[in-house]
């Protein structure tokens, strides 16, 4: 997704805050670091990097303070050191309830980050609070030793984002990061960097496999027209329709994977719900996406619960399992197969 091995750091700046009461205090760096090219840059590009698992992006707001300070560094880069001191107060109290102790706010300029096929500068913002413990080894005259330090994991920040270049009509694509998971209702995504989603064939590809499987497990609406072993034999049908289409179309897709008016109808209405809550654009039509496709590979492994004795996993042909019951009442499944493994 993000590749930085002809990437180049052309400016860090870090600046440290403290916890005084319920004030945040700012103690500035003086001026931006400048860091030469080799094992050092590379790492940190490496750690900048490292938390952004998925090509899901954002939509940077345009009237917020963060568009207007990436716009005049990517325009500017030698306004990265002035434009730091204005975001770090922009955090301001909104830091207050989540650190304890020191806290440090970076924001890093870099070109030639390779992202989808396109050399592209980029800024990232970085908010540490969180320094885990960590052993230092050492050797004394006679052993080796473990004192322990304090310190902060780039790789793993409380906050972050990495901003793309935009102009006033989109604002930039943005990838965004909070430890335990991006809150679209909290103030680093809502207010600090005010986002919002941003369609792709990756997040399109993403969600309706999504949609499918979260459909399947609620099934409620369903349960007098569709049994756990029909829907397995759904995912089975999706999986089908992502592999073998080029092109993904709304309309065929219900038709060859849900194949029953009444399951169609219901999906609709899941679908409707589920844009809703998630406020995620969809697409009707769009290219899949084979990252997104393996990425979601797991969801297409369907389990069939048996009361609390057993569970069935079905991986793929599920046309070889038969659910039947007895004369007594008693369920069953009888599983076909050609040899063990």
């Amino acid at each position: 997704m993000i590749n930085t091995s002809n990437a180049i750091i052309n400016g860090v700046v870090i600046h440290r805050c403290t916890k005084e009461e319920n004030n945040i205090v700012w103690d500035y760096s003086s001026q931006a670091i400048i860091l030469e090219e080799g094992e050092e840059s590379e790492t940190l590009l490496e750690h900048i990097t490292a938390m952004y698992k998925e090509p899901l992006f954002h939509q940077l707001g345009t009237l917020g303070p963060v568009f207007s300070a990436s716009q005049k560094v990517f325009e500017t880069p030698d306004l990265l050191f002035e434009e730091s001191i204005q975001l770090s107060r922009k955090l301001g109290h909104n830091l207050s309830e989540d650190i304890n102790g020191e806290a440090f706010f970076l924001q890093v300029h870099m070109s030639d980050i390779l992202v989808d096929d396109e050399l592209l500068d980029a800024m990232a913002l970085i908010v540490m609070y969180t320094a885990p413990r960590f052993y230092k080894i050492q050797k004394s005259d006679t052993c080796f030793t473990i004192p322990t330090d304090k310190g902060y994991i780039i790789a793993k920040p409380d906050k972050a984002c990495l901003i793309l270049p935009g102009d006033e009509t989109n604002g930039g694509r943005v990838l965004v990061y909070e430890s335990g998971g991006v809150k679209e209702e909290g103030f680093w995504y809502k207010d600090y960097l005010q986002l919002s989603p941003l369609g792709n064939e990756y997040s399109y590809t993403t969600d309706y496999i999504k949609m499918t499987s979260q459909f399947l497990k609620q099934r409620k609406p369903l349960e007098q027209v569709l049994d756990k072993k029909q829907g397995a034999e759904i995912l089975e049908r999706s999986l089908d329709y992502f592999t073998q289409n080029d092109k993904f179309e709304e309309r065929e897709y219900k038709q060859e994977v849900f194949r029953d008016n009444a399951v169609i109808e219901a999906f609709d209405d899941y679908k409707q719900k589920w844009a809703e809550k998630n406020q995620r654009p969809l697409a009707d039509s769009f290219e899949p996406s084979s990252e997104a496709l393996n990425k979601q590979s797991k969801v297409f492994r369907s389990v069939i619960k048996l009361d609390k004795n057993f569970h069935i996993y079905v991986h793929g042909d599920s046309s070889k399992i038969m659910k039947g019951e007895d004369e007594l009442g008693k369920k069953y499944y009888i599983l076909y197969y050609n040899e063990e493994s």
